[in-house]
């Protein structure tokens, strides 16, 4: 993982570990001071300080559930998961993609993740995780490709356009369009 985020020049704030996750409250007061200037995210945190706060406990009770095949489980469990995908967005807050793009991102990667740790059993957070990540760190690649990609041609077009110049200069003409 630290090689991956090395290689794409990725920076995290710091690595999540779920046991040393915060309080609800207060992942609601960080990402409340996103939400000032993001209408939609203000909307989903609105909604997500309507849901139980689960320990983790509840949180592998639910999981079993899944396990054993109980498919009301999966909404109370994947809503219990959404504080980590959004404690998890915040580390890569400053990565130049929006606070809501990441957390959507991290939801995608949340859904997908179930599938896996569903598969594994055992290991469900650190799948969960991971896929959660996974998709975040992919979103801020393919930005910043696509930024990569808008700076080469700006800097492309400002090449060409000093060359006319130069052109001009030297030749007391433009070079013809056709």
């Amino acid at each position: 993982l630290a090689a991956f985020l090395a290689e794409h020049e990725i920076r995290v704030r710091e690595i999540y570990d779920p046991k040393e996750a915060r309080s609800q409250s207060s992942l609601m007061n960080e990402l409340s001071a996103y939400a000032k200037e993001a209408p939609l995210l203000s909307i989903y945190l609105h909604e997500l300080k309507k849901l139980p706060e689960r320990t983790e406990e509840e949180e592998g009770a639910l999981f079993t559930a899944l396990l054993a095949g109980d498919v009301k489980a999966k909404d109370p469990f994947i809503h219990s998961q959404l504080p980590m995908v959004c404690e998890t967005a915040l580390l890569y807050a400053s990565q130049g993609s929006t606070l809501e793009d990441l957390i959507q991102e991290g939801n995608v990667g949340l859904m997908l993740g179930l599938a896996k740790a569903l598969e594994d059993g055992e290991h469900w957070r650190k799948v969960l995780l991971s896929e959660v990540m996974e998709a975040i760190e992919q979103h801020i690649y393919a930005e910043n490709a696509h930024e990569t990609v808008g700076r080469k041609s700006v800097e492309r077009a400002e090449t060409l356009r000093d060359n006319v110049k130069q052109y001009k200069t030297e030749f007391g003409f433009a070079p013809d369009k056709h």
